[in-house]
């Protein structure tokens, strides 16, 4: 019994569902066999389920007590038990959705001609639709249902000329442009980050229709839209417009929904930030800080160490320095209790530092166990630059063999961030080791520092080489 699916479903039931499934089992309307009904009683019994020396020769000796067990009719049984419990777990699930239960109504009184009925349960329907607040693409899909059944309903009496397919076709198109956009939004992200290849048969004509005025009226088809329109790095992409429509139009969106997009664009942001664009940084600090507000950047109630450093750097790099000091402090408590210190030290000395507040920067990082690759390679960087700017040279060649021969003994680092942060250590060296009065050699390294595409203080360098 342990693999067969019988087990496993009524093991998905909880307490409350499975007296519930014993009701339905007993209840005279479905005349259900007598059989089924004890085989019923018998697993939902006690703890019989949750042991795994359940066999089925022990349900068939409950029926049989007498006969010698009988595999092909034991697998029947549990054949039909298992076509019971789903026709239940539909019923459990039209129950909790009236509209999907209104819309078979629908459909039952449509086919048996009761058009009164029809027409009452109809402009019902209509009006729970018209007052709902989320108008995603399930909801035009619920509307196109409908009129169609309507038009159907129409189509069959005498008043053809009160068809309005005006209305079913624009809820049809509204509903497979906004699931359409949302699934290639989620094709294109996944293949961006997973290196998956996937087909976007007319996504071009797609997008052409959906860039109507009318249709861009429709804030979960204008959400979608705007987002691909990013994704492919178009120049007249309206970063604004996509944030205010994203934040002011969120409720036309499930909670799930929403927050969906909501990864799927700041984790797009966080992408390209790290590819060197840093054109994305405001963008991306906007969208952390509407996160914040919404409680969007928690997982189980804790904000990461990563999404609070990521925050921390973006907010310091844009220059709003008050802020991330609030940031810090108001924050912490939602860190993790086993990072917590770590992760505020850390973030707080990259503030002091910045604030020139250079003995607090390094009393900070005191804090930092060195354990977290992470935070290990940050705390040297900001040692680095601290020594460098007091001219502490000494402590900097320390720092600059202390991080070289970390990253030797780090493998995990792998060879792309390996190869960033010696680049670091290499520039910082050439700086140290260039003539401040030789021009044509700062020149060169003006030039080396300027041709990385990806060197994560390469305005630092550039501004310690204006400063010789």
């Amino acid at each position: 019994m342990r693999k067969t699916l019988i087990r496993e479903g009524l093991l998905g039931l909880n307490k409350k569902e499975r007296q519930a499934f014993l009701l339905f089992m007993h209840s005279p309307y479905f005349k259900i066999r007598s059989d089924l009904v004890q085989i019923a009683d018998f697993l939902l019994s006690d703890d019989v389920l949750d042991s795994d020396e359940l066999t089925k020769e022990d349900v068939f000796r409950v029926l049989f007590p007498e006969r010698p067990f009988d595999d092909q009719k034991m697998r029947l049984f549990l054949s039909y038990l298992q076509k019971k419990l789903e026709l239940f777990l539909t019923i459990e699930e039209l129950q909790k959705d009236s509209e999907e239960s209104s819309w078979l109504l629908l459909r039952a009184m449509s086919a048996r001609k009761l058009n009164r009925n029809f027409a009452k349960k109809y402009n019902f329907f209509q009006r729970e639709l018209d007052g709902q607040v989320r108008q995603d693409w399930a909801y035009f899909f619920k509307k196109y249902r409908v009129e169609l059944l309507n038009v159907d309903g129409v189509i069959a009496t005498s008043k053809k000329n009160s068809i309005d397919f005006q209305v079913l076709t624009d809820s049809l198109d509204s509903f497979y442009l906004s699931a359409k956009l949302r699934h290639a939004c989620s094709a294109m992200f996944y293949q961006s980050v997973f290196n998956q290849s996937y087909e976007f048969p007319m996504l071009g004509d797609i997008l052409s229709v959906a860039g109507q005025e009318q249709f861009l009226k429709i804030p979960s088809i204008a959400i979608y839209y705007l987002f691909i329109k990013v994704m492919q790095d178009g120049v007249e992409v309206d970063f604004e417009k996509l944030k205010n429509v994203l934040f002011e139009q969120k409720n036309v969106l499930s909670s799930h929904e929403f927050r969906e997009i909501y990864t799927m664009v700041l984790n797009f942001y966080i992408r390209k930030i790290n590819q060197n664009r840093l054109e994305f940084v405001p963008e991306a600090l906007s969208f952390y800080k509407e996160g914040l507000g919404l409680g969007l950047l928690l997982e189980n109630g804790f904000l990461t160490m990563f999404k609070y450093s990521n925050i921390v750097a973006m907010g310091i790099q844009q220059g709003e320095l008050e802020w991330v000091g609030e940031f810090i402090e108001k924050n912490k408590a939602l860190l993790r209790k086993n990072t917590r210190l770590e992760t505020y030290s850390l973030n707080k000395a990259r503030l002091e530092y910045q604030l020139k507040h250079y003995d607090q920067a390094l009393d900070l990082l005191t804090e930092i166990s060195y354990n977290e690759i992470f935070y290990a390679i940050t705390a040297r960087i900001i040692k680095i630059k601290i020594y460098w700017e007091q001219g502490e040279l000494d402590m900097l060649d320390h720092q600059l063999h202390s991080l070289k021969f970390y990253l030797k003994r780090k493998k995990v680092v792998g060879y792309h961030y390996y190869k960033l942060w010696t680049s670091i250590i290499n520039y910082i060296r050439k700086l140290a080791a260039v003539n401040p009065y030789d021009e044509e050699k700062k020149k060169r390294l003006r030039a080396a520092i300027e041709s990385e595409e990806i060197l994560t203080e390469k305005a630092w360098l550039l501004e310690q080489l204006d400063k010789l």
